[in-house]
């Protein structure tokens, strides 16, 4: 059961989406275009608030209704860090907007963990995907977390933490003003900081239980074979993070790919980085820098190809 609410916020037409078996409140931005009976979703990566795709929603809304939301436990949403509940609330947000707004198509954007929660909901039975775009996506959340690291991590007591983020926020937030303007204002609400830990748009009520979440995620490599839906497939060729070098893909994402069945098209970004920049400091926005501005070209076109 779900409760669908649109209401005006600091000067932004908002979407309130609040499902009940998951405990979850997500809260999205809507670019709006009343003559579109058609809708795009979009879902930023791990720590990325939803501001970072500003841009890409304001090209989009030229043709479609576009809703940015912040995935679980990130930016103004709630509900709990996991993949399987991030793709649980995708499936019932895609469903439930498409029927509230009464839209004739509907696709989505999921940057990096974005993309693995829209895939993940477009494996679901009876999804209502018309097409999906995937930047940086991985095939699995456990090849970024070793053993050894998550068994530390898991031991970490919160406070410190908590103070560990509150560190790193007081020197950021001196250096960097788009982390000052983003996660920081969320952080410190001017008197004192939140209760919890938060890295980016990730508030951290609970590093253990993310760490497990993440352990136990599920691989979306296996499940790839379930996606019927056409496919666009975007990755940075100097994404550090992927382990992708000089353009060239580790085969787990090669397989995933491949095992996809629905009609696929791969764009590489020679060089760029995991959020298909140059160089993406903390709080940057999604596919800023001019040098590649042609990707967030390519996104629309496909779109409006698909829709």
């Amino acid at each position: 059961m779900a409760i669908i609410e649109e209401f005006h916020s600091n000067g932004l037409d908002k979407f309130r989406m609040v499902i009940f078996d998951q405990a979850t409140e997500l809260i999205g931005t809507i670019y709006d275009n009343k003559e579109s009976n058609k809708g795009v979703l979009l879902f930023p990566g791990f720590t990325e608030h939803r501001s970072s795709l500003d841009e890409l929603a304001k090209q989009l809304s030229e043709h479609f209704k576009v809703i940015a939301f912040d995935i679980n436990s990130q930016g103004e949403s709630t509900g709990k860090f996991d993949l399987s509940s991030i793709a649980d609330n995708i499936y019932h947000t895609h469903k439930n907007i498409k029927r509230f707004y009464k839209l004739e198509k509907i696709g989505a954007f999921g940057n990096s963990i974005g993309g693995m929660g829209i895939a993940l909901a477009a494996t679901r039975p009876r999804s209502r995907f018309d097409a999906l775009c995937l930047t940086s996506t991985p095939a699995n959340l456990q090849a970024f977390f070793p053993k050894v690291l998550g068994y530390i991590l898991k031991k970490t007591p919160q406070s410190l933490v908590r103070a560990g983020t509150i560190l790193f926020d007081m020197l950021e937030s001196v250096k960097n003003p788009e982390y000052r303007n983003k996660t920081h204002k969320q952080f410190h609400n001017g008197k004192f900081y939140q209760p919890y830990a938060q890295l980016g748009a990730l508030k951290i009520k609970n590093l253990k239980e993310i760490i497990e979440a993440i352990e136990t995620a599920p691989n979306l490599g296996y499940y790839a074979k379930k996606i019927k839906t056409p496919t666009l497939f975007i990755y940075g060729g100097n994404d550090k993070m992927l382990g992708i070098k000089n353009s060239k893909m580790p085969k787990n994402i090669q397989k995933m790919m491949i095992r996809v069945k629905g009609k696929k098209h791969l764009i590489m970004a020679d060089r760029a980085d995991h959020s298909l920049n140059i160089r993406t400091k903390m709080d940057d926005c999604f596919n800023q820098d001019k040098k590649y501005s042609s990707i967030k070209k390519s996104i629309v076109t496909y779109f409006k190809h698909y829709l």
